[in-house]
């Protein structure tokens, strides 16, 4: 709802211009009570009005603890645990820096991580090996001394 208020003449005194929210001008001199119009002329309380930004909140110290840096050899030894045909050097590499940050508290976490993911890799090949072989055992016991072909692949039977 909007209210269209004319200006006043150029002679028009303000206490004979009507109020824009309805009324006369309070009297002057006439302190301002919260909750009420602004007096003409005098001054708001200034807690009425919005604040442009919020109040920052009060600020703790807290002192600074320095980061734990990792060892060279906990980096390189998770970098090559996560390639699969380094993984082996990568098992190594970690669990000698995961010894040296027992003595010095430095990269243990990349340490274990790369011991971690080394693990897998590894243990992944030993049963991929495991499986290899026993099935090769199974087709030369079946198939007898010589090279056979089973289904494209060729085995090797040389007892």
């Amino acid at each position: 709802m909007s209210t269209h208020v004319t200006p006043p003449p150029d002679d028009a005194h303000p206490a004979d211009v009507p109020y824009p929210l309805g009324g006369p001008y309070p009297p002057s001199g006439t302190a301002w009570q919260p909750g009420a119009a602004p007096v003409h002329g005098a001054t708001a309380d200034p807690a009425s009005y919005p604040q442009p930004y919020p109040q920052p909140y009060p600020v703790m110290m807290v002192p600074m603890v320095p980061a734990q840096r990792s060892t060279g050899i906990a980096v390189a030894g998770l970098v090559t645990a996560i390639i699969p045909c380094t993984a082996l050097i990568g098992l190594v590499l970690s669990i000698v820096a995961l010894v040296q940050s027992r003595r010095d508290g430095r990269g243990r976490a990349m340490s274990i991580a790369g011991t971690a993911v080394a693990a897998v890799w590894v243990v992944g090949y030993a049963l991929l090996t495991i499986f290899g072989l026993i099935t090769q055992s199974r087709i030369c016991d079946k198939y007898g001394p010589g090279t056979h072909t089973v289904d494209g692949t060729v085995y090797s039977c040389h007892y």
